[in-house]
C-alpha cells in the first residue's frame, strides 16, 4: 500500500470564536493532553458543530475551566474520531480505518500531511516527537516538532527505525513512552521510544486470540511505570505484570469491564480503575488481589468519551457544554501491604517474612524488597540481627527451589537478585549463603541474560 498523498487539502482557519463553546451544540467527546501534568490543555469535538474547541486546563482548580479564546476549528468535512491523541495543541486521529489526520491547533490553525499517513498505532514523545507505527510499511516512523511544515508542505519524517522482522497480524500499541508489541506467538515485547531500545518480554496467560483488529487489547500502565494492566477484549480479562521483571501476578475476569487507569486515593493506596460499558459504572481493583474489586460507582456515567480521570485521582468531565474538573472517585483503602513498611525492616516477624514467600503473588511482588532491606539493615547494624539473616536464607532457598524444580516463569526474579550479588559476596555474608549457592545464580542470570541479547538482537528496532 503507498500510504504517501500530495498535501492538497484546503486549510481551514479558526473561525471567530464562539460565544458558546461549539455555538451551544452538543459536545460529543473531550481529549486530554497525552501529558497533562505537563501539558495541562484539552479540546473538545462537537459532531452536529463539526469542530474542535480548545481548554486551558489547570487540574490543580477544580470548577468550570477557561476556553481557549484562540482555538475553534472547523473541520473540512464530518469525521469518526477515533483513538484521538493530543499534545501541545497537535491534535491527531484515525479515520477511514487506518489512515491518519493531523491538525495544528496554534497559530491560525491547519491540516498537516504527513509523509507517512498509514499506522497501527500513534502518540506523542514527551521531547516532542511523533511518532506512528507502521507494521504495513514495517517502520517505525519519527516526526520532529521543530520540522513541523507550514500549510501545503508535507511533514517530513525524520527518522525510520525498521521492524520488518516483528511485524505479521500482531497489534501495536503505544503508551507514552513505550511501545509494546503484542504477538500473535504469545507474548508481549516491551521497547522505550526515548531509546529505541528494547525492555521486557512479558508472557501471555491463558489461550491466545488470533484476533488482532484494532481494541482487541489494551494497556494501561501506572504512574511509577511498575504495574502493567493488559485488557483481552476476546476473553474479558484483565493481566496485570511487574515491569521491573515480566512477572505475571493476578488476572481479573468480568465480562465488559475496560481498564481506564491507575488511580492513587488521598491514602496513598493504587489501584486500577475498570469500567463497564454496559452498566456505565466504575470498579476500583487491588492489582494484587483484584477478586476482592469494589463497585465505587454514584451514578451511572451517560457518556465516557466525556469523562477523564487522572492517575491522581483528578476527573475532567462535561457540565452544561464546558469543561470541569473536580476531585475523583472516593476510593476505598486497600489492605495494607510492604509499602507501608517505609523500609523499616524491624516491623517485620518471622510469620509475616515466610507468608510473603510461600506466597507466589506476594514473592514476585515483595522478594526482592525483603532482600534489600535485609541487606540495609546488616550494613547498618551489622550481621547480628537474626531476623534479616533470617529473611536472605528464605528468599534465596526460595529462589533455589524455584530454578531445581525448572519454575522458568519465576526465574525473572534472576536479575533482580544478581544486581545484589556484589553486596552479599560481602565478609557480613559470607555465613549466610552458601558460595555455590551465589555462583549456580550468577551462572543462570548469565546464561538468561545471554539468551536475551539474542533475542534483543533479532527484535532490535
Amino acid at each position: 500500500m503507498n500510504c504517501m498523498r500530495n498535501a492538497t487539502e484546503t486549510a481551514i482557519k479558526i473561525s471567530d470564536f464562539p460565544t458558546q463553546p461549539h455555538n451551544g451544540k452538543k459536545i460529543d467527546e473531550l481529549i486530554v493532553s497525552q501529558y497533562v501534568d505537563d501539558d495541562p490543555y484539552a479540546v473538545t469535538y462537537s459532531k452536529e458543530d463539526n469542530s474542535i474547541h480548545g481548554w486551558l486546563v489547570n487540574i490543580e482548580e477544580n470548577g468550570q475551566q477557561r476556553p481557549d479564546v484562540n482555538v475553534y476549528f472547523k473541520l473540512d468535512a464530518p469525521y469518526d474520531i477515533i483513538s484521538p491523541v493530543l499534545y501541545k495543541k497537535i491534535l491527531v486521529f484515525y479515520y477511514n480505518n487506518y489512515f491518519l489526520k493531523v491538525i495544528d491547533l496554534s497559530g491560525e490553525g491547519q491540516f498537516l500531511q504527513l509523509e507517512y499517513d498509514w499506522g497501527n498505532s500513534v502518540g506523542f514523545l514527551p521531547n516532542d516527537n511523533l511518532i506512528v507505527v507502521s507494521s504495513e510499511r514495517h517502520h517505525i516512523y519519527r516526526y520532529s516538532f521543530i520540522h513541523k511544515p507550514s500549510y501545503k508542505t508535507l511533514w517530513k519524517c525524520y527518522q525510520a527505525h525498521d521492524i520488518k522482522r516483528m511485524c505479521g497480524r500482531d497489534e501495536w500499541f503505544i503508551y507514552q513512552t513505550k511501545l509494546f508489541h503484542i504477538n500473535c506467538k504469545g507474548f508481549v515485547a516491551q521497547w522505550n521510544l526515548l531509546k529505541m531500545t528494547f525492555e521486557m518480554q512479558y508472557n501471555l496467560v491463558g489461550d491466545v486470540n488470533n484476533h488482532y483488529d484494532r481494541g482487541h487489547y489494551g494497556i494501561m500502565i501506572n504512574k511509577n511505570q511498575t504495574l502493567l494492566a493488559l485488557y483481552n477484549r476476546y476473553s474479558g480479562s484483565v493481566d496485570i505484570y511487574l515491569m521491573e521483571t515480566g512477572i505475571h501476578v493476578s488476572r481479573y475476569v468480568a465480562e465488559n469491564y475496560i481498564p481506564v487507569e491507575f488511580v492513587t486515593s488521598k491514602d496513598g493506596s493504587e489501584g486500577l480503575l475498570i469500567f463497564n460499558d454496559d452498566y456505565r459504572q466504575y470498579r476500583f481493583l487491588d492489582p494484587f488481589h483484584p477478586s476482592e474489586e469494589v463497585d465505587i460507582s454514584t451514578c451511572v456515567i451517560e457518556n465516557p468519551k466525556n469523562i477523564l480521570i487522572t492517575k491522581s485521582n483528578k476527573t475532567l468531565y462535561i457540565k452544561e457544554n464546558n469543561v470541569w474538573v473536580t476531585d475523583g472517585l472516593t476510593l476505598p483503602t486497600l489492605p495494607a501491604n510492604l509499602e507501608n513498611f517505609d523500609n523499616d525492616f524491624s516491623k517485620f516477624d518471622k510469620e509475616l517474612i515466610l507468608s510473603i514467600i510461600n506466597d507466589t503473588v506476594e514473592f514476585s511482588k515483595y522478594g526482592s524488597k525483603i532482600l534489600q532491606m535485609a541487606i540495609n539493615e546488616i550494613s547498618s547494624v551489622g550481621n547480628s540481627n537474626e531476623m534479616c539473616k533470617y529473611a536472605i536464607q528464605l528468599v534465596f532457598d526460595k529462589i533455589i527451589e524455584l530454578i531445581e524444580t525448572e519454575n522458568y516463569h519465576y526465574m525473572a526474579l534472576l536479575p533482580i537478585i544478581s544486581l545484589k550479588l556484589p553486596e552479599l559476596c560481602d565478609h557480613h555474608y559470607s555465613s549466610l549463603i552458601p558460595i555455590v549457592y551465589l555462583l549456580k545464580i550468577q551462572q543462570l542470570h548469565y546464561m538468561r541474560t545471554q539468551k536475551w541479547l539474542t533475542l534483543k538482537q533479532w527484535q532490535k528496532v
